[in-house]
């Protein structure tokens, strides 16, 4: 983790209202799917994930409820696992269905899924709502795709 990222980030009124309309009102995670004709590199899409924490550090947060303002509070360990998962399959529907339907918690905000047939691959976003709405996650999409290609020309 980069040591210039602050450890907590004050949380605003649409924030409050998303994480308490998570509680049944609304669903409350953002999802994008997007098909493709090759297959990524599932290290590049990696890291980038990771970098990207780094790039958008509420991302890399959890939100923490306290008497008077709840915060985001920047995870001490950035375990990649809990932010991209690298599934083959041989139906992707089915999986794609299955990540889909995982609630998001207060503790991760983002969760990107690859997966992977012996022909193409299948991206999957989804953006826990406290942080985000869809404009936040098409800002994200363009954020993974440009570390994405920034690592692929020059993997340093």
């Amino acid at each position: 983790m980069s040591s210039n990222i602050p450890e907590t980030f004050f949380s605003h009124g649409q924030d409050w209202f998303n994480y308490a309309a998570s509680f049944g009102v609304s669903n409350h995670t953002t999802s994008f799917v997007l098909g493709f004709d090759v297959q990524l590199d599932e290290d590049n899409l990696s890291q980038a994930v990771r970098l990207s924490l780094d790039a958008e550090p509420i991302l890399g947060c959890e939100f923490i409820e306290t008497e008077t303002n709840p915060v985001f509070r920047r995870r001490s360990t950035l375990d990649i696992a809990k932010y991209f998962t690298f599934i083959k399959t041989k139906n992707v529907d089915e999986a794609l269905e299955r990540f889909i339907k995982v609630q998001m918690t207060k503790s991760i905000m983002v969760a990107v899924e690859l997966f992977r047939t012996d022909e193409n691959d299948t991206l999957c976003i989804k953006l826990n709502h406290i942080c985000g709405d869809a404009g936040a996650l098409k800002q994200y999409l363009f954020l993974l795709a440009d570390i994405y290609l920034k690592l692929e020309k020059n993997p340093s």
